[in-house]
């Protein structure tokens, strides 16, 4: 009987083994030289809770999937659905919204949250240098002068504003000069800017003069000789400013003015006794035709300009150039100004200044981009300027 039972026992055993066996062999791990028979909805590697799942290679972290389903590469916190830190390289066709966009297109952002979109574009471009003389007959004349010459303490450790303003001035500044009377113990506790309407500012002086007293009949001119840097307490003459006064060239000289003055050490005091700005401005007419770009446009298009120019000249020149939107072309139409630019260094160096400008929504039809250059006098330089004007189908 106990023979029996333990026969019995057995096959149980067995049976249970076997069943436990097969159950296994349906849950068991995949292998690593492939799997068959395999259902997607319950077979697969990954999670089955609110954990990421990180694939590891020489036990470094390379990819992650993110609980939510964002997929990092290289960052183990993707913030969007794909996210890679690192190079990206793309062997075929980037396809934005299933589209691999044609020939010629570029692609624009959607906004944020958008997809990218392939749009038509075109270009256009006049380019010319030269080594000419100016020639120009314009003139880049006194307008008249602003000034405030009412006394005012300067502090210890402290700033003051001196309010000059400016109105009445017909044209663009093509030249600005500044005259300044300052008493003080010790000039260099003193910073000198001067601030334009517009924002623009120019540092005059900054921590100059040493323990010398005084600014007296100090006129700040980007056509003089000497630096204020080198000069001496009281400075009585005309210096260069410590950046140039030509920040202010081709713009509205209407409105407020201020030469803000700090003491920035303490010890020493003293007192603004007067300011004189003096503005030029040039002559209407002055301006001369570099030459245009004709743009045709139709609905939905994009019009991005960008001018380049830059001067070398024999003499301070006050060099400027305009850029300007017309339906006439030539020289004898000027049509909307989109910008001005000036140059900003001293003779005998180059500078260079750019405009750019999107114009959107034009009606349809041809524009003229217009480049325009204008200088006080007949100054002999070295010229090269381009304007170039990209079209887009919006």
């Amino acid at each position: 009987m106990l023979k029996h039972w333990f026969s019995y026992m057995a096959v149980v055993i067995a049976t249970d083994v076997f069943a436990q066996a097969e159950t296994q062999s349906m849950q068991r791990p995949w292998w690593t030289n492939g799997n068959n028979n395999t259902v997607p909805a319950t077979n697969f590697i990954g999670t089955t809770n609110t954990q990421d799942f990180v694939i590891r290679t020489d036990n470094v972290e390379r990819a992650r999937v993110l609980s939510g389903g964002n997929v990092g590469i290289g960052v183990a916190a993707p913030s969007q659905l794909l996210h890679v830190a690192g190079n990206f390289r793309l062997d075929n066709a980037f396809m934005p919204g299933n589209n691999a966009g044609t020939a010629g297109q570029i692609l624009t952002s959607g906004g944020a949250g958008g997809a990218p979109v392939w749009k038509s574009f075109s270009s256009y471009a006049l380019v010319a240098n030269d080594n000419l003389p100016d020639n120009f007959v314009g003139s880049c004349g006194v307008f008249g002068t602003f000034s405030n010459t009412t006394s005012q303490g300067i502090p210890d450790v402290s700033t003051i504003n001196v309010s000059i303003p400016v109105s009445g001035v017909t044209g663009t500044v093509c030249k600005v000069t500044v005259t300044l009377n300052i008493n003080h113990t010790w000039d260099s506790d003193l910073d000198v800017f001067l601030i334009g309407p517009g924002g623009q500012i120019a540092e005059l002086t900054t921590d100059n003069g040493g323990l010398g007293d005084n600014y007296t009949g100090t006129v700040f001119d980007d056509a003089a000789a000497t630096s204020i840097t080198t000069g001496t307490a009281p400075f009585t003459g005309t210096y260069q400013p410590e950046t140039p006064l030509s920040v202010f060239n081709g713009v509205n000289p209407n409105g407020n003015w201020t030469l803000q003055i700090t003491d920035d050490l303490s010890g020493d005091v003293g007192t603004f006794i007067s300011a004189i700005i003096t503005i030029h401005t040039a002559a209407s007419g002055t301006f001369t035709f570099v030459g245009e770009v004709a743009v045709p446009i139709v609905a939905n298009e994009t019009v991005v300009i960008n001018a380049n120019y830059s001067i070398k000249t024999n003499s301070t020149s006050g060099v400027a150039i305009r850029v300007t939107r017309d339906a006439v072309t030539g020289a004898g139409s000027v049509g909307t100004v989109i910008g001005y630019c000036a140059d900003n260094n001293t003779a005998g160096n180059y500078s260079a200044c750019g405009i750019s400008d999107r114009d959107a929504g034009l009606a349809a039809g041809t524009y003229y981009y217009k480049l325009w250059e204008f200088a006080p006098s007949s100054v002999a330089s070295t010229r090269n300027y381009s304007l170039v004007v990209h079209k887009q189908t919006n």
